[in-house]
């Protein structure tokens, strides 16, 4: 858990969080907001592919230096084998979430009602963790004028 009541937590701050606490899984869960009361269902995020590609790039520009692991990837001072390396495994990062949402779009289905019958892709912050199978779950919506 990110946190024990209810304080806004920047979005780099909770995938922070999970990191130093060498998190398995991250899974963020959200009530969805909308004008009409008719919106109904729920929905299940994971990064996108496209996400992924510029968060490597980003990530990997601010971390030149680090010396942190990336998902038990050194960084080898070879920036091409580096940026290899993190596409790697922030791929089979993707593909972990991937198969974890839709674990979970399942379960919820046989609950509420569904959006769409397969786990979305968007490019989230806090689905942005190279080495943490991340999630978004959008449990349902709620009315608001």
């Amino acid at each position: 858990m990110t946190r024990n009541e209810d304080i806004f937590i920047p979005l780099k701050v909770r995938v922070a969080k999970a990191q130093k606490q060498r998190a398995d899984l991250f899974i963020s869960i959200h009530a969805d907001a909308f004008t009409s009361e008719a919106a109904r269902g729920s929905s299940v995020f994971a990064l996108s592919t496209k996400g992924a590609t510029s968060t490597a790039a980003k990530y990997l520009a601010e971390t030149q230096n680090a010396a942190d692991l990336i998902g038990g990837v050194g960084k080898s001072g070879d920036r091409y084998l580096d940026h290899t390396m993190f596409d790697m495994v922030q791929s089979l990062t993707i593909t972990d979430s991937l198969k974890f949402g839709h674990e979970v779009l399942t379960r919820l289905g046989r609950v509420n009602k569904l959006h769409k019958s397969s786990v979305d892709q968007a490019g989230f912050a806090v689905l942005k963790a190279p080495d943490i199978p991340s999630i978004l779950v959008e449990t349902a919506f709620f009315y608001t004028e």
